[in-house]
């Protein structure tokens, strides 16, 4: 029997490709919203802000539900980052263990 580095690598990286990582996060349906002074309502507003409506135009409730905040919690319901969520340096994205500047990333695959 020979063995070959590169078998084992290709292994390996069928292995993790077979892998998906999966996204939760609860800031859509629980986190903290911030009001900007010209009435702009954020979600997330430490990482990704993402305007969900403004006071101005529109009632709590229709923010509440707005397409932002809709297709937010459908992706993390799904298990997926959102693009508004992608390249943000926020726990769900890239694990608690590097949001806190340890150098190797969280074992958890879902948070």
């Amino acid at each position: 029997m020979r063995f070959c580095v590169l078998d084992r690598i290709g292994d390996w990286v069928r292995s993790f490709s077979l892998r998906r990582r999966t996204y939760d996060c609860q800031e859509p349906w629980t986190g903290i919203f911030s009001v900007n002074a010209n009435g702009d309502v954020i979600c997330c507003p430490c990482y990704a802000k993402v305007r969900v409506g403004s006071v101005d135009d529109s009632s709590i409730q229709e923010i509440w539900n707005s397409e932002p905040l809709l297709r937010m919690r459908q992706a993390f319901r799904q298990g997926r980052l959102p693009p508004q969520c992608r390249g943000q340096l926020c726990p769900v994205v890239v694990g608690p263990g590097m949001a806190q500047g340890n150098a190797e990333p969280s074992a958890s695959q879902s948070h």
